[in-house]
């Protein structure tokens, strides 16, 4: 009796050990499809919308189809990278409707034809489709050969300015350290549960509500690592356009005006040329903690890129966000920074732009907060200028 006891207590820990690793396997894998469907969507519309004019010309009839020229590969393959190469994006291809391939980052393979691509064809219908290749290798953007690597590739439709499906996109996403992770946490998980389970087959129920829960801190703290700059600790890109979505969305119920700030710090090379990247690399913390100290609550500060940053003012107009920016920009100006017996010192330049749906989308608006920032460099440099609406205010 004591034997067949043991035995059926062993077999009901084992298959609760099955069932709750598989669960928690199910929900990752599930989280993983949904952020990376997400990321693709967001990167497929960057690239469309910046690159429409070179990816899209005219038919003999007059409609838009793909039509992607030799000479503009390396410019469409420059400009890919120079998006795409902080985000884990391993390899892009684009499609034209006969499943040609008449784009790739890997060079190789442009003309080649997917015949019979059953993930096209539903596509051409209109889906969105994601599958998972496990350990797989690839040259990615940057022309490095990557061995053992799980990616996530994802297949969206092209659309034309007036909704018709004209190509199609296969963005390839690196979700390696994601699935790592989730292997150590599953492991973690599993063994910590069959523990307790032989301690007590009665509290088995609360373990793996605990579980669920630390489980889903370490999902939030990953997520959480995907938006944060790693040197400043500031939100990085990626947060920042998730961020601006946020805000856009409440701008379309609410109706109220969020202004954004484009800032780049002036000579900053001169600094990495004179004292080192060291130096360089406190120059940015320091700078970082004045613009979070010198900001509100509300607003959100994001390392844009190398030595930009970018701020978004929410509920902030026009007048208000040039207020902000020049306080900003005053207190940069006041700062010094010790290093090595050093006293350094730096001054930035910025570009504000106030959101109004009628001028475009926020790529629209960011284009105009850098042309601002441009004008100030070209006045003199530590200064700043806005945009708002059809108006240039030096």
């Amino acid at each position: 009796m004591l034997k067949i006891s043991s035995f059926f207590a062993a077999g009901s820990v084992l298959l609760i050990l099955v069932s709750v690793g598989g669960g928690f396997y199910k929900i990752f894998n599930n989280h993983l499809f949904r952020f990376a469907k997400g990321h693709a969507q967001s990167i497929s519309k960057v690239i469309v919308e910046n690159e429409y004019n070179v990816l899209v010309g005219l038919d003999a009839s007059g409609k838009d189809v793909l039509q992607i020229s030799q000479d503009a590969l390396e410019s469409i393959r420059d400009t890919v990278k120079t998006y795409l190469t902080p985000f884990k994006i391993a390899k892009i291809k684009i499609y034209s409707l006969d499943n040609t391939i008449l784009f790739s980052t890997d060079f190789s393979v442009i003309g080649d034809v997917h015949h019979g691509s059953l993930r096209l064809a539903r596509v051409w219908q209109g889906e969105l489709v994601s599958v998972l290749k496990a350990k797989t290798d690839l040259e990615d953007l940057e022309g490095e050969l990557q061995l053992d690597i799980d990616v996530i590739e994802t297949y969206l439709p092209i659309r034309n300015r007036t909704g018709d499906i004209i190509g199609a996109i296969e963005i390839y996403e690196d979700v390696t350290l994601y699935r790592e992770e989730l292997f150590r946490v599953l492991l973690l998980a599993l063994a910590i549960l069959f523990l307790i389970s032989l301690l007590t087959f009665g509290g088995l129920l609360l373990v793996i509500g605990t579980m669920n829960r630390r489980i889903s801190s370490m999902l939030h703290d990953l997520e959480l690592v995907s938006m944060t700059d790693p040197l400043t600790e500031l939100t990085n890109r990626r947060g920042m356009l998730l961020k601006i979505e946020e805000e856009i969305n409440r701008h379309s119920r609410t109706g109220r005006s969020f202004s954004i700030f484009l800032a780049d710090l002036d000579f900053f090379k001169s600094i990495n040329d004179i004292h080192g990247h060291d130096a360089g690399d406190a120059v940015l913390i320091r700078i970082a903690e004045t613009l979070l100290n010198e900001t509100r609550k509300m607003d959100t500060v994001c390392r844009w890129g190398g030595e930009e940053f970018l701020i978004l003012q929410p509920e902030t107009d026009f007048s208000g966000a040039l207020r902000l920016a020049e306080k900003i920009r005053t207190a940069v100006e006041k700062v010094v920074i010790p290093f090595n017996g050093h006293s350094l010192k730096i001054t930035l330049s910025g570009g504000v732009s106030t959101f109004d749906p009628s001028i475009g989308d926020i790529n629209a608006h960011i284009s105009q907060a850098d042309k601002s920032l441009y004008q100030a460099k070209s006045q003199g440099r530590n200064q700043i200028a806005g945009f708002e609406a059809k108006t240039v205010v030096p």
